[in-house]
């Protein structure tokens, strides 16, 4: 399915992202970016000149076609660039940076900051300067998702949550800003309505707020201030929000972050789980559980023995390779290969 990038609401927090407010002009700092094939962000920044052919790109896409058109793009307009195929999560920033650092940062996530994310950005943290400019594109959810309730549940009782309320009255946004998009049709009495809607909006806001902890305690070596909070939705599509974070000076940091992921892996199971836990010989035995290192470990573990790849399969093979730290996309095409010459 094509994905049309070029909307309404959508441009609006582009654009607000790549107008001239506040962008650093140093060489020697790099630009993230997950620009999809459009390269729509970056094409908006040659335009207004917040970008320029010497700036140092960084763009990330785990697709390896869109990666090609990226390239393409991004040899024609920029001196410096490196384009990675991979899930962001499993990038190792440092080694890409090597030694430099990063003071401009878009991530069009599409979907939420879920709890890989937040442990990347963890572990990322140094490779940012502590006057970056990072905005984040989110999905807005109208349902709790799995790691929403751990992040709000760690919170609760710790400064974060004064400090975001605060945040937010100084910056710009419009979180009480109706939302126009698809209708909902329920056929139920009009309280039932009233109370579904109002739960969803609840939801929503309690969505945006666990993608601001969830960054303010991954990044939390930084003074953080947010300058705007855009909260959108383009007809038939999900509800979104754009967040412009702001890096102030330095701080210092704590590892609160490590206290969640760990939280959160003892409420889901073991394939949702972040961390890889060692475990005792009982416990292997009981569950069957092959580590799995390579393609072959990965064969056996699932007992694959020719194709095609159900979806399910191919699932459980991303999953395996991210415990491991290998690509999904080039381990999947491997097992594919592997399995295609057996008899």
């Amino acid at each position: 399915m094509t994905v049309n990038w070029k909307r309404p609401e959508k441009g609006k927090a582009r654009s607000f992202m790549m107008t001239s407010e506040d962008i650093s002009y140093y060489n020697e700092m790099a630009k993230l970016f997950m620009p999809a094939g459009h390269c729509h962000d970056i094409k908006e920044g040659l335009k207004n000149k917040t970008l320029k052919r010497s700036d140092f790109i960084i763009a990330i896409d785990n697709d390896e076609k869109v990666c090609k058109k990226i390239r393409r793009f991004l040899k024609k307009n920029f001196d410096n660039f490196i384009v990675i195929c991979s899930m962001v999560q499993n990038v190792n920033l440092a080694e890409v940076l090597e030694g430099k650092k990063i003071d401009f940062a878009f991530l069009d996530l599409c979907g939420e900051l879920k709890g890989d994310i937040f442990h990347w950005l963890y572990k990322s943290r140094d490779c940012f300067t502590d006057t970056c400019r990072f905005g984040l594109t989110v999905i807005a959810f109208n349902r709790v998702s799995k790691f929403e309730p751990v992040i709000h549940k760690e919170v609760s009782n710790t400064e974060y949550v004064e400090y975001l309320e605060y945040l937010l009255e100084e910056s710009k946004n419009n979180l009480t800003k109706k939302m126009i998009g698809d209708k909902i049709e329920v056929k139920n009495p009009r309280q039932a309505v009233r109370k579904t809607e109002a739960i969803r909006a609840v939801n929503v806001i309690k969505s945006i707020k666990a993608s601001c902890y969830s960054f303010m305690i991954a990044m939390n070596n930084k003074d953080i201030s947010i300058k705007r909070l855009y909260r959108y939705k383009d007809k038939g599509h999900s509800e979104m929000v754009f967040i412009d974070f702001r890096f102030n000076g330095k701080k210092d940091g704590d590892d609160f972050t490590m206290h969640i992921v760990r939280e959160f892996d003892k409420k889901v199971g073991e394939m949702s789980q972040i961390l890889s836990y060692p475990k005792t010989k009982k416990q292997v035995k009981k569950s069957g559980i092959i580590i799995a290192n390579n393609a072959n470990d990965i064969i056996k573990a699932l007992s694959l023995e020719a194709l095609p790849l159900t979806a399910g399969k191919k699932a459980w093979i991303s999953k395996l390779s991210n415990k491991a730290g290998k690509d999904p996309v080039r381990m999947n095409k491997k097992i594919e290969k592997i399995l295609s010459n057996v008899a």
